[in-house]
């Protein structure tokens, strides 16, 4: 069983650092590591409004009136969308690929944009 990765801000830094976040299912799905991920980020303001899994490929969706993809830096985006990437290749079964989608249409931010089927991490 890996670790979820957390983000801290410590002495006003932004990082990203290891955590074990103690799991209490047993099949650890998409949509767990990322409720998971979301209560450990310590930030209320991060809203995923759909997760699933498609073979190999795991797609999350942002709301769109939410961070990571309103109201962040880039820095702290980057960190928010690492976090989630990481923690779903290190804990999901057969996860190989991340895409990132905002309301289910393609991720747009101030700061980034990808394609609807665009691959934003892979293992």
């Amino acid at each position: 069983v890996g670790s979820e990765m957390c983000i801290r801000d410590s002495s006003d830094t932004m990082s990203l650092i290891p955590v074990v976040v103690k799991k209490e299912e047993k099949t650890l799905t998409a949509e767990y590591i990322t409720y998971l991920v979301t209560q450990n980020l310590e930030d209320e303001d991060v809203v995923v409004d759909h997760v699933e899994q498609q073979k190999n490929t795991v797609v999350v969706s942002f709301d769109s009136k939410a961070k990571p993809v309103k109201s962040c830096s880039k820095e702290m985006e980057t960190l928010i969308l690492n976090c989630f990437a990481s923690s779903l290749l290190d804990n999901v079964k057969n996860c190989e690929n991340i895409i990132y989608r905002c309301k289910n249409k393609r991720y747009k931010s101030s700061h980034r944009s990808f394609g609807f089927n665009e691959v934003y991490a892979s293992a």
